[in-house]
């Protein structure tokens, strides 16, 4: 296999960056219908409409640019996959609510956005038992540790190696 060039990762490397737009609009728009269910509330979710016309685009790119960093490599494969499918599931599925969304099946959407909605919460409760193994883009392993506490993670903290990447100087003298 050929190695990415430098325009796949930049486009690649934007992932980190655009994966939590899609999360957070279903999120929001999950909790406006939600929301929308009490009498006093009826209206909030008007922006359905607007929120799926960013969400359906966002997730999509955000896919790509997912597919795109990982043509880069370094990734160990099992959990690659694993992100890499669930991602494009997200992506059809939002889709999918965007579709229903606009041909007006409004029960068809509001399981489709709650089946959406449990793929996204199931994938971030995972199994995942402490420490966690994360390998960085620079092929470090840093573990991540922590005890679970009411859902909720206490006493979080990370071991690896550390590089100095900054050096300075502070004069007490010079904040008064």
């Amino acid at each position: 296999m050929t190695p990415p060039s430098d325009t796949v990762l930049l486009f690649g490397r934007f992932h980190p960056l655009l994966v939590h737009l899609p999360i957070g609009l279903l999120v929001l728009l999950a909790f406006l219908e939600l929301l929308a269910r009490w009498p006093r509330f009826n209206k909030a979710n008007a922006s359905a409409g607007s929120i799926l016309a960013l969400a359906v685009p966002a997730s999509i790119v955000t896919a790509v640019c997912g597919w795109l960093l990982s043509r880069g490599g370094g990734y160990e494969n099992s959990l690659l996959q694993w992100h890499k499918w669930t991602g494009i599931a997200v992506a059809t599925m939002c889709a999918g609510i965007g579709l229903v969304y606009w041909l007006d099946l409004k029960k068809l959407y509001r399981w489709g956005l709650v089946a959406t909605f449990a793929a996204l919460v199931g994938a971030s409760l995972g199994k995942l038992t402490s420490p966690v193994a994360v390998q960085t883009r620079g092929g470090e392993i840093l573990n991540v540790y922590f005890r679970p506490q009411s859902g909720a993670c206490r006493d979080v903290y990370l071991e690896g190696d550390a590089r100095v990447v900054y050096q300075g100087e502070l004069w007490v003298e010079e904040l008064k």
